[in-house]
Order: structure tokens, then sequence, then C-alpha cells
């Protein structure tokens, strides 16, 4: 079947729209599925083409199209496979939490209207639930793992909202937004004890403090860490070691 448009906007469009369900399944999860997606219907205009979710599975895994994608050999680059493969890890003791507040920011909210307009019939609770079933797979959240456990068979998706809400998208603002947030309310103190301080904290020691921020790379997650290391120039072995961490890492 033909499209009346170029191969360049379809390419926006996948690319698109990966990228908007790999940012939606990393904000948000609630209950789980009653049952899963067997076919993505993409609709372009009044156009619209039938995927099955196993053909989009098997180029991920294995980089070869099948005879069904075989349509779309120039958009389903190397790229567009590397955003099916990715995978978003959260730490269980707190990836509730902070997904929580995702979906409670004002943003968050913003990406779950807009995800919602760019899949026809979907509603909140289907795209939470759907996320909620993902996020149990040992392999962490993932476009695919999104796709195979949305609550119906068929998972109708409209190119040009997917593609506008593919612009919108600014995750780094959201996720420090709703750790901000988290952070604020578990830190909070009610009955905080009063500090009254023997000394000045804020003047100065006698020692001589420098700072070496070092970059780690975490190739598992494939992300940097950077670490500031303050240290005195006092080289005696013996000297604690402090670490200070968010702990959301």
């Amino acid at each position: 079947m033909d499209f009346p448009f170029s191969t360049r906007r379809q390419a926006s469009f996948i690319r698109g729209f990966l990228c908007s369900l790999t940012i939606a399944c990393s904000g948000l999860a609630f209950a789980p599925a009653s049952y899963a997606a067997q076919r993505v219907t993409l609709r372009f205009g009044p156009f619209e083409q039938s995927v099955a979710i196993s053909d989009l599975e098997q180029f991920a895994k294995t980089g070869r199209l099948p005879s069904s994608l075989q349509l779309y050999e120039s958009v389903l680059t190397p790229q567009v496979r590397e955003l099916l493969l990715r995978h978003l890890q959260l730490d269980p003791a707190v990836g509730d939490k902070l997904i929580g507040e995702l979906v409670r920011s004002p943003s968050g909210k913003g990406i779950v209207e807009s995800l919602g307009t760019a899949i026809p019939g979907s509603t909140v609770e289907s795209l939470q639930s759907a996320i909620a079933l993902a996020a149990r797979q040992a392999n962490g959240l993932s476009v695919i793992g999104f796709l195979r456990s949305y609550p119906q068979e068929n998972l109708t998706v409209d190119a040009s909202r997917a593609i506008a809400l593919a612009v919108q998208v600014n995750p780094t603002y959201w996720q420090s937004q709703a750790l901000g947030s988290l952070l604020q309310r578990e830190l909070a103190v009610s009955n905080p004890t009063p500090f009254r301080a023997t000394f000045d904290p804020a003047a100065l020691g006698k020692e001589t403090v420098q700072l070496q921020t070092i970059v780690l790379r975490d190739q598992q997650r494939n992300r940097n860490i950077t670490v500031d290391l303050y240290t005195s120039q006092n080289h005696d072995s013996q000297q604690p070691l402090v670490v200070m961490s968010h702990g959301f890492g």
C-alpha cells in the first residue's frame, strides 16, 4: 500500500512516535492491563496501515525486516532499531514514588494528555495500565513492552499528533521537576529541633580544599555519572570518606 507522503515524513513520524513512547514510558506506572495488544495501526490522515507488534519485535532483535515491514525499509533504520531496543531501568525502591511525582506534575499531566490524543480511543487509565504492566518486565520499560501491554488487541496511532508530541517533549525538565518535588517532601521535617551551633559553620576552616570533577561511565545503563571529589591537601590515608548522593540515580 502506498501512502501520499514522502519517505522523510514517514521517518520523522516513526522516530518521533518511538521517542514519545520511550519518554512516556519513563513517566507513568499504575494498574496492570487485563489483555494486551497484538497489532499497531498507523494512521496517516485518511490512510491506515496495520503492523504486527511481533514483526516490530523481530526487527528490533535481529535487525532484519519481515516481509510485512518491507514497505518501511527506508524508514526502519538502525537508529529506529536502537529506540526499539532501549530500556529504562527504575530502582524498585523509589520508582513508584518518582513516577507518581511525574504524573502529578503539570508537565507530566500534559504529556499524558498529548499521548492520549496521539493514540485515538485511549484513556489515561489504559495508558497507565499498559506502562505498569510493561514496567514489570525483567528488562525494564521499553517501546515494545508498552505496545504489547496495551489493554486492547489493536493499538491505533495518529501520525501527525505523534510528531507534534515528539517536538514538545523535554524529559530532562520533567525528571528534574519530579525529583525536586519528591526530595522536598521526603526531606521535610514536621517537628524540627532548633540547631544552636557553638561555631560558625560558614567560616573558613584551617584546611585547603581541592575540587576534582570526574566522569564515570555506566556501560550497562548507557549513561555518564558526574562525581565532584573534595579533598584536603593533608594526604593522611586515614581521612574519613563522606559520600553525598540524592539516592535516586
